[in-house]
C-alpha cells in the first residue's frame, strides 16, 4: 500500500475549536454583547506548531468577515464571508493560508472586518500539527 503525502501531513495533529453563540444572550450586567466583543484570543502555542486547515460554520448568516490572526498577522488569505449559506461548512487550507507557523508563546485570535451582525452559533475548527519536533515530542 502506498503512503500518500497528505496522510503524513495529517499524522499526529490536534484540533482546537471556538464556539460563539452570537447575540442571543446577555452579559452578566444585563447588556447585550456585540459579536466583536466575543471574539479574541482562542489559542496560545506551547510548542511550535503549524495551522493545516481552518473550517467555519454558522446557523444564521449575517454580514461581515471573520479573520484568523497569528499574533497580529492574518492567517487566512481572505477571511470567511459570514453572509454565506447557513449550516454550510467552509474550509480553507494550503494556498488559502499564510503566516501559519506559530512559535512558542504566539497566539491565534479571531477578529472581524466590517460590522458583524445577525450571526448565530458560529463554530470555528482549526487543525494544527506540531512542527520542529523530530519524530515525536
Amino acid at each position: 500500500m502506498a503512503i500518500d503525502n497528505i496522510d503524513i501531513l495529517r499524522k499526529d495533529g490536534f484540533y482546537i475549536t471556538a464556539n460563539i453563540r452570537g447575540l442571543n444572550f446577555t452579559n452578566p450586567d444585563g447588556s447585550l454583547p456585540t459579536l466583536e466583543q466575543q471574539l479574541g484570543i482562542i489559542f496560545i502555542a506551547r510548542h511550535p506548531c503549524e495551522v493545516m486547515w481552518v473550517s467555519e460554520i454558522h446557523t444564521n448568516s449575517g454580514s461581515g468577515t471573520l479573520r484568523l490572526e497569528n499574533t497580529g498577522s492574518n492567517v487566512l488569505v481572505s477571511g470567511f464571508n459570514l453572509g454565506s449559506a447557513n449550516n454550510t461548512t467552509v474550509t480553507k487550507q494550503r494556498i488559502n493560508l499564510q503566516n501559519r507557523v506559530l512559535k512558542e508563546g504566539e497566539y491565534l485570535k479571531l477578529a472581524s472586518t466590517g460590522s458583524l451582525t445577525d450571526i448565530q452559533n458560529l463554530n470555528v475548527t482549526i487543525y494544527l500539527k506540531n512542527s520542529e519536533r523530530g519524530d515525536y515530542r
